[in-house]
């Protein structure tokens, strides 16, 4: 999108076209990342219909918020109409370096949340050490919530301190169920 010729506009709506058919849901939502977001701008048929702001009076409709997510605006490009966002939030990587959760050249497309199925489930974690033989008694091998949680609970003692320690451990892994329900377009050619 760096080019003047960049077509932004044919691209944002023939993604909105491939999640609308493949995915049977109309996308109301843009993240841009940085880069993305300047480029937009940049071209004149997209700041021409590109709406920063409009709200209506009388009429309540909040929008998510947090740290690093801005909303911009709107636009209208053929039958759909989307909220534009940006999201400059970071993250340290295991090698200590800061990256952003969006590639600047990213746009992702989403739908109302009520059509994504983004399912966490939780499963328990084995442990290195075993419960202590003088305890086991009086835990169960796992503990499990009918349909959503699954633990590990481990109970130990510490003699010098005279204190006994319980814990239960589960991590989460996040399933997407909606895999044609959003999409990823990186504004860089190549």
């Amino acid at each position: 999108w760096s080019s003047g010729s960049a077509d932004v506009l044919g691209d944002i709506e023939a993604m909105l076209d491939v999640v609308r058919d493949d995915g049977l849901v109309d996308c109301t939502r843009v993240i841009m990342g940085k880069t993305a977001f300047k480029n937009a701008l940049n071209n004149t048929k997209f700041s021409d219909l590109f709406k920063k702001d409009q709200f209506n009076l009388g009429m309540l409709n909040p929008v998510s918020g947090g740290l690093g997510e801005k909303y911009q605006g709107f636009v209208n490009i053929g039958s759909y109409r989307v909220e534009i966002y940006t999201y400059n939030a970071t993250y340290v990587d295991m090698s200590g370096t800061k990256q952003n959760f969006i590639n600047d050249n990213y746009v992702i497309f989403l739908p109302d949340d009520s059509a994504l199925d983004f399912r966490k489930c939780f499963g328990a974690i084995p442990s290195i050490m075993p419960v202590d033989p003088r305890f086991a008694q009086y835990l169960p091998g796992r503990v499990t919530v009918s349909g959503a949680i699954d633990f590990k609970p481990r109970i130990f003692g510490d003699e010098k301190s005279e204190t006994l320690f319980t814990e239960i451990k589960s991590r989460p892994i996040l399933i997407p169920r909606s895999i044609d329900r959003f999409a990823r377009l990186n504004t860089v050619a190549g």
